[in-house]
């Protein structure tokens, strides 16, 4: 029989905090990723509690924060292998409520103090790991992935709703502090995109 292995522990360098409360070995699975089915430790992932199922480093952040999409909501179709979709109520609270720690701990029960306390400081101050994150151009690089959401106020500012400020920073905090590198997210929520495009072209 095969033994699976931990998809982040091989593709991760340096793993970065635990994120659970439990003790787990690194690179044993405890389960698949419910959205995108890999194997992931406890090091690498979280029990989610809507949809319930383990959700791996990876997903985590896009399940927080999806992307807009072209018509400004989120996913409405179900990802591959017939999951649920993750973007319509978390994509909905775009334009409802900002988003906080308690509904974090509430979606993942098994997260660690030092995560939470790291989401919530983010919280408090996304402006502030929105540059630390994306650099000084922040603001451009967040009015091209979100357009359809954020806007410019009459006095050239950008306006960034705040239940999109609060899970955007709680996706980029958890991603810092499980140390998931640009390559494994989902274009918008990397470092550099650009820079990436470009790495990836000179290549060949």
């Amino acid at each position: 029989m095969v033994n699976p292995e931990c998809y982040l522990c091989i593709a991760i360098v340096n793993p970065g905090l635990a994120p659970n409360t439990f003790s787990c070995t690194v690179g044993n699975p405890l389960g698949s990723c419910y959205f995108c089915g890999v194997f992931a430790c406890g090091h690498h992932a979280l029990r989610n509690t809507n949809p319930k199922g383990w959700a791996c480093g990876v997903c985590v952040p896009s399940h927080i924060t999806p992307h807009p999409g072209k018509g400004g909501g989120g996913p409405t179709t179900p990802p591959t292998g017939g999951g649920p979709t993750s973007g319509s109520p978390v994509t909905s609270a775009y334009g409802v409520v900002p988003y906080s720690v308690d509904e974090f701990i509430e979606a993942y029960p098994a997260s660690s103090n030092p995560l939470r306390a790291t989401i919530q400081t983010a919280i408090a101050h996304p402006g502030r790991i929105f540059q630390e994150y994306f650099g000084e151009d922040y603001q451009k690089r967040l009015l091209d992935e979100f357009k359809n959401v954020i806007v410019m106020d009459y006095r050239n500012q950008l306006v960034i709703p705040s239940p999109l400020a609060t899970r955007l920073a709680a996706s980029l905090a958890f991603i810092r502090f499980c140390a998931i590198p640009d390559q494994l997210l989902a274009s918008y929520l990397r470092r550099n995109a650009e820079a990436q495009v470009v790495a990836v072209a000179g290549a060949y």
